[in-house]
Order: C-alpha cells, then structure tokens, then sequence
C-alpha cells in the first residue's frame, strides 16, 4: 500500500497517523520505533526533479523524527552501509538530510 503513496500522502501518513497510532500503543506499553530509514518507493518521488527529491526526502526525514519523538526510542535502519545512500544514517547525517544530529 506505501508504494502507491506519493510524497504528499507519505507525509500527511508520517505526522498525522502515525502519531495516533503511536500514542495509542504508547497507552499500553513502551514503544520502539525500529529500521526506519528516509527510503520511498521510486513512484513516490515521480515527476520530481533531483531538487525536489532531495527536499521531499529532506521533509520525509524530519516528519519521521517529530513522530517518533514520543516514543521511548527508535534506531535507524543501518547505522552506515556499503553502498550508503538513504538506508544509511551516517550518509544522511553527512549531507544534512537529519535535522539536529550535526
């Protein structure tokens, strides 16, 4: 179902329902948040150019780390990959795609 989100719907996804269900979770037990990663399906990026792509998933990032500042913790998908790229966080810290971990 994510695949078939554009950007605008994986935001909207990422700081109003995601919250919900977090706190909702959160009612009951600690919540983690685990491999999360500034990944998007190629199709949710379409029709955007490398400026736009690059802001989307700039945008993307901190809307993930505003949701899941209500949790008691969350660990990103790798810390550095081979390849690196956005499954890395070292690479996402070095370009400033994170906000606030400079």
């Amino acid at each position: 179902k994510d695949k078939k989100l554009n950007i605008a719907e994986h935001m909207d996804k990422t700081l109003e329902v995601l919250p919900r269900q977090l706190n909702s979770m959160a009612r009951h037990h600690p919540v983690i948040v685990g491999e999360w990663s500034l990944a998007l399906d190629p199709l949710s990026l379409k029709g955007l150019n490398a400026v736009q792509r690059e802001a989307a998933q700039r945008a993307y990032g901190a809307a993930q780390i505003i949701a899941y500042e209500q949790t008691a913790g969350w660990f990103y998908w790798s810390y550095k990959t081979e390849e690196g790229g956005v499954w890395s966080f070292r690479d996402m810290i070095e370009k400033g795609w994170l906000p606030g971990f400079i």
